[in-house]
């Protein structure tokens, strides 16, 4: 499985505040659209990833399988994006990115050395 971090952040734009930018809104335009042509196997792939995203219950995290999380990580690699943002690449890396396991389970990376506290864990 593969852990797509879901967030939402300011978009700065020729450093101008141009409202705010979305996980949720990037995984929709880069699925959602096909540049160059798509085929109709390529839009069932698409459309249960989409679905997915619809159905998601978590609101910090969207689990993919790993073929989902290769389509998606190919749409978002190659979508041409009119605007380049710092915010807009924070999205793509976390995308591309993914993380193996989910962001709430306890791993050497989020546990401080010699303590049992954890970072980035939700409290119970």
């Amino acid at each position: 499985m593969k852990y797509v971090k879901l967030k939402t952040l300011p978009l700065v734009i020729a450093k101008q505040p141009a409202g705010t930018i979305s996980t949720a809104w990037v995984l929709e335009t880069v699925l959602g659209e096909a540049p160059s042509g798509t085929n109709l196997a390529a839009m069932r792939q698409r459309m249960k990833i989409l679905d997915l995203i619809d159905d998601n219950k978590d609101p910090d995290t969207l689990a993919l399988n790993e073929a989902q999380h290769a389509i998606l990580s190919e749409a978002a690699q190659s979508f041409p994006f009119r605007v380049s943002a710092r915010a807009l690449v924070e999205i793509l890396e976390d995308i591309v990115g993914a993380a193996d396991t989910p962001p709430h389970v306890l791993t050497e990376s989020n546990v401080k050395p010699n303590t049992q506290e954890a970072t980035n864990v939700p409290a119970l």
